[in-house]
């Protein structure tokens, strides 16, 4: 095949570990073949089948095989076997079959047993060099194939030529047969001749035809192009005499003011001016003055004086908002003497104050860091709460002796154990002093901020049946500098699967604690995630407080330090993950995330369902071609159709590029001839689509992910999730798409939606920023989004009202309130254009009257969503989609 450099399709179709005759071998013999065929036969198309003959059949057409070598267990039974099998997978009327082995007779070896028996039913050649190979010719006339055997032979194998048998068995018939083909054959090539002529001349002229019509392609252009420019110069020669115009008409006003301008500086030389100076700088504050006094009473108009020389004081003399904006945020929420007391006047209030324990283990800390902790719990504005400290055996003197001091205070219980239990055995030891209905988990070093836990009793007022609440938090320096502020959504259950963002602060029903057996030793590390997996699969009552309540040290060698100085965090967590993963029932595996402290949980798909893909489309042959092309060149899930919905496309280009695609029979093709509307578009596609999910796909985005289908597939396949998102690039592979922000980008308080880490790089980025992690948000962009179908019909789809704009964002929203979760995934990315074919609401095609209403329908729909995201923070600007602090919080 190689010498000949025939175009020959070879299989070869063996296990690679050997059998009872040939002996078993490992995994280096297939190895050896592969280098051994990539070296010297990477131009021959072999194809590697490794398995079991019989599992191999059903891959070859029945009459599809030219020649056939069996080559398997040597037995009478099982070479008889394959070959029976086999058999009518060969050509009929030209097929060959070589049968190995055919002369040994020793070792239970059978095949000599089964040739004697083909001889006497087929036209046969028997070399018997070495152990045997026997030729078995199908079909009625076998000199060709005799004829080629002689040439091989006789060309490769010269010293063996002599072992040729039963070449004298050719009939005089099989002579004559072979006249009548050298005829045909004659015949043959004339016709062959004749028809190569006939299409070179038929070529030729389709040239001529295709030069013919470049040409006169080529004079339109020039003579368009000469209009163009006709008309280009006409409107400059226009523009010309507007701009002469103006400068004349400029230049007499300019006359005039200059004239104006002269008698102002005279007139400022006047004592007339110079008298009403003070009277003109200070009108505003005089009148203000004034209108307070008058409206407010002197006390409070003077109070809001003294409180604005204040802030002037305050920002003269502190970080402004623009240099540090977190320095900013902590002046405007710093816990003052006038908020102690309405804190204090608030808890006055409430009728329900439960005793709050805090636990705390310690081992060998320094004695100001221990300090520092259990000053802020002392500080606690909340009055009912106890301290429950564990000592791990710690061996620092100084330390043990600061702790015995405590013991003096009644509301401090202190333990001392007598051996070394590492973090989880000592949690447990001082689990078993607290006696407070919650329970909050507190580290040796940090700090909770005075409000802390009142914040959790005003929740706990709010909804008694709560079980968890978590915080926002920070770290702090050991120079007491308060630094990386983490400003956390609302419970989002697959962020929990990806990292263990509640930390800290966080309060739990102790109950539950107990129910759930504690603190587990092994997970040293993650004790607290692993305590977090198990007690949510006990309670949905989960709350979160927008409000930085804790402050984690960061000391050298700690988690708030640097999360990889504990890689034995990460392994700690994934077994924790992988152990809640299989109590829940859950069909996946648990992988590393893509930085430090961050988890993947892959689902594993169920069956292998259709997926059909949405493409509405109009014109734009250069992005629909990319966008169909790169589905076709990288998706690795193959159970997919393509619904083009084209929505009166008229270039050539494009018809002529959908004609090519007609042939396909993953692709169909729908129509929409009424006026643009992309919410009734795709409610068209899905009432045509055959799959059981729906991928929405804009006709401007180019697939990056192999595995982008699966990777949708995989969470749009669970029982709680609507929508599935995806992570989206521009050209210039800065973020176009990680989520979406409600109530972003509102100057006038009136934002609808916005793209999380919009501009963002592409690089792999850690906590706080969440473009790399799976997460849940209120919504995601329809410009690659996958829902089941039946959710999809559940919701009655998009909402035809939103002709273009936010009928995404109501769509996620109609899917959240229906108790499904919607979901984004860093694991598949795409390219996007972003509207290259419809446009922009900020674009001129764009109706800004139906922009302005349709901004009107989402806040009479959903204004407590779009005001306050539960999967954002309510501390982060609604001005740009970075996660910046907003500064009036």
């Amino acid at each position: 095949i190689k010498d000949a450099k025939l175009k020959t399709e070879l299989h070869a179709i063996d296990t690679w570990e050997g059998d009872e005759h040939a002996g078993y071998y490992g995994e280096e013999i297939y190895e050896k073949y592969l280098e051994i065929k990539n070296k010297y036969y990477k131009d021959v198309n072999i194809i590697d089948h490794k398995m079991f003959f019989d599992e191999a059949i059903d891959k070859f057409e029945d009459n599809s095989i030219d020649v056939l070598h069996i080559d398997g267990l040597h037995t009478y039974d099982a070479v008889k076997h394959d070959f029976q099998t086999w058999l009518p997978k060969v050509k009929k009327d030209s097929g060959i079959v070589l049968l190995h082995d055919v002369c040994e007779k020793s070792d239970g070896f059978g095949v000599y047993k089964l040739w004697d028996e083909l001889n006497k039913e087929y036209n046969t050649i028997t070399f018997e060099h070495y152990h045997g190979l026997g030729v078995l010719f199908l079909g009625n006339s076998i000199y060709k194939k005799i004829t080629l055997f002689i040439d091989i032979w006789t060309k490769y194998y010269p010293l063996l030529s002599e072992n040729i048998q039963n070449l004298k068995n050719v009939s005089d018939k099989e002579t004559h047969i072979r006249n009548l083909e050298q005829k045909e054959s004659q015949l043959l090539r004339k016709y062959k001749n004749l028809e190569k002529e006939h299409n070179d001349l038929e070529n030729k002229h389709n040239d001529l035809e295709k030069e013919h019509n470049d040409l006169e392609k080529e004079h339109n252009n020039l003579e368009k192009e000469h209009n163009n420019l006709k008309k280009e110069h006409n409107d400059l020669e226009k523009e010309h005499n507007d701009l002469e115009s103006s400068y004349n008409s400029l230049h007499k006003k300019n006359i005039v003011v200059e004239q104006k301008a002269t008698e102002y500086e005279n007139f400022q030389k006047t004592k007339i001016w110079k008298s009403l100076t003070i009277y003109r700088k200070f009108k505003k504050y005089f009148k203000n003055f004034f209108i307070n006094l008058f409206r407010d009473g002197p006390i409070l108009t003077f109070k809001r004086i003294f409180n604005r020389i204040k802030n002037i004081i305050r920002c003269r003399t502190g970080i402004p908002q623009e240099i540090n904006p977190y320095e900013y945020w902590l002046q405007k929420n710093k816990i003052t003497k006038t908020r102690k007391k309405a804190i204090l006047l608030e808890l006055q209030k409430l009728k329900y104050k439960p005793l709050i324990s805090i636990v705390m283990p310690v081992y060998n800390i320094d004695v100001k860091w221990i300090k520092k902790a259990v000053k802020s719990v002392k500080n606690q504005i909340y009055p009912n709460w106890e301290l429950c400290i564990a000592d791990d055996a710690s061996t620092n003197p100084q330390l043990i002796k600061y702790l015995k001091s405590l013991e003096k205070d009644p509301k401090i219980k202190i333990t001392f154990r007598e051996k070394n239990g590492h973090i989880s055995e000592a949690s447990n030891t001082a689990l078993e002093l607290a006696e407070g209905e919650f329970v909050a988990l507190m580290d040796n070093d940090d700090i909770i901020h005075p409000h802390a836990l009142a914040e959790i009793v005003k929740v706990l007022n709010k909804d008694k049946e709560t079980d968890l609440i978590y915080s926002d938090e920070d770290k702090i320096t050991t120079e007491e500098k308060r630094v990386e502020p983490f400003f956390k959504p609302d419970w989002s259950p697959d962020l929990f699967l990806s990292s263990n963002y509640l930390c800290h602060l966080t309060v739990i029903r102790k109950k539950i604690i107990d129910e759930v057996g504690r603190f587990r030793k092994g997970f040293e590390g993650s004790q607290d995630y692993d305590l977090f997996l198990r007690v949510t699969e006990r309670t949905d009552n989960i709350k979160h407080i927008p409000d930085i309540l804790y402050s984690w040290r960061k000391i050298p060698g700690s988690t708030a330090s640097t999360y990889d100085q504990k890689g034995y965090a990460d392994d700690a967590a994934i077994r924790a993950l992988s152990e809640a993963i299989n109590r829940r029932g859950l069909n996946a595996t648990v992988r590393e995330g893509l930085f430090p402290g961050s988890f993947r949980v892959k689902y594993n798909l169920e069956n292998n369902p259709l997926v059909s893909i949405l493409i509405p489309t109009k014109d734009k042959y250069e992005y629909i071609e990319k966008c169909i092309s790169s589905i076709f060149e990288k998706t690795t899930y193959q159970n997919f159709e393509i619904i083009i919905i084209d929505t009166g496309s008229s270039e050539k280009r494009t018809i002529e590029y959908y004609e090519s695609l007609k042939s396909n029979p993953k692709i169909r093709f729908l129509h929409w001839n009424k006026k643009f509307n992309y919410s009734a578009v795709n409610n068209y596609g899905v009432k045509h689509a055959g799959g059981e999910y729906i991928l929405l796909l804009n006709n401007d985005t180019e697939v990056i992910s192999p595995d982008w289908i699966e990777g949708m597939l995989e969470h749009a396949q669970r029982d709680k999730i609507g929508a599935v998102g995806v992570k989206m690039y521009y050209p210039n592979d800065t973020i176009q798409h990680a989520g979406v922000i409600l109530g972003i980008n509102g100057g006038d308080g009136r934002g609808v939606a916005g793209h999380a880490f919009k501009y963002y790089p592409r690089g792999i980025q850690g906590f706080p920023v969440q473009k790399d992690i799976i997460r849940n948000y209120s919504a995601v962009t329809a410009a690659c989004l996958m829902i089941k179908k039946t959710r999809y019909q559940e919701v009655k789809g998009f909402n035809e009202n939103f002709r273009i704009a936010f009928n995404d964002v109501d769509f996620c929203l109609k899917l959240l309130k229906n108790g499904y979760y919607n979901i984004y995934t860093p694991y598949v990315e795409l390219y996007h254009h972003e509207s290259i074919s419809v446009g922009t609401p900020e674009s001129n095609t764009r109706d800004i009257e139906e922009f302005a209403k349709e901004i009107n329908i989402m806040y009479e729909r959903w204004e407590r969503k779009l005001l306050d995201d539960s999967f954002y923070n309510r501390n982060l600007t609604k001005n740009r989609e970075n996660f910046s602090i907003e500064a009036n919080k």
